[in-house]
């Protein structure tokens, strides 16, 4: 009972209790640590959340990954294409997903952002020929890139020695090397997507260069049974 201005206000009696949680905030600090030809590794800030729903987005449909462990702040994303370009987003969840009805969850905003997996790696990559001053590098085709890069390794660092464009060419004539030398060589493939260059990681080798041919060879003496 509750008494206003001379006048008694009547009241019935309450309804069951309710029990609501507010929306978490979106995931901050949402970006890529690192990435590969099938994989991209995502981080993001920890925070106050039951889980979180990671969303993929490969061009033509939606998926998502359920993330129930309100403490992640990391996820690798596997068993994706190379030289692809994949929209990530990640959105905080508190409350129960599975769908009890008594206890339901409730969502804050997304946070999003696109990312580019790496081109395979060049393989086969070989000493096809030498000589004295020069080695010929051969390697496979790299269908997931549209050029080659090649460095040559000087003592204390890597320097390119040459830039393809084409993925269709696949060999490369080193000159001017020196006689009877080792050299270390290594290619990297790229691919420019969506105006952003993206490298895979490196195929290696090591390879000698010929010895200079033996000069002055001449009689020097001769016997009856000798030379």
């Amino acid at each position: 009972r509750y008494i206003y201005d001379g006048e008694q206000m009547l009241f019935g009696g309450y309804s069951s209790v309710t029990t609501a949680n507010t929306a978490p905030l979106a995931p901050r600090g949402f970006s890529v640590s690192s990435k590969t030809n099938t994989s991209v590794s995502l981080k993001w800030n920890k925070q106050n959340a039951d889980g979180f729903i990671l969303d993929i987005y490969n061009g033509s449909k939606w998926t998502n990954i359920i993330i129930n462990n309100g403490s992640a702040v990391s996820y690798k994303v596997t068993g994706l294409k190379s030289s692809t370009s994949y929209k990530f987003r990640i959105n905080a969840y508190k409350g129960n997903i599975n769908g009890d009805k008594n206890y339901p969850y409730c969502s804050g905003g997304y946070a999003s952002l696109s990312v580019n997996t790496k081109p395979n790696n060049t393989t086969g990559l070989k000493a096809a020929s030498s000589t004295e001053t020069s080695i010929t590098l051969n390697w496979n085709k790299n269908t997931s890139a549209t050029g080659y890069i090649i460095e040559r390794y000087n003592g204390s660092t890597w320097a390119r020695v040459a830039r393809i464009s084409a993925n269709s060419t696949v060999s490369y004539t080193v000159l001017r090397l020196t006689a009877g030398k080792e050299y270390k060589f290594r290619i990297k493939a790229f691919k420019n997507i969506g105006g952003v260059y993206e490298y895979s990681g490196y195929a290696s080798l090591t390879a000698c260069t010929k010895p200079s041919a033996v000069s002055s060879f001449k009689l020097k003496s001769r016997t009856n049974s000798s030379i």
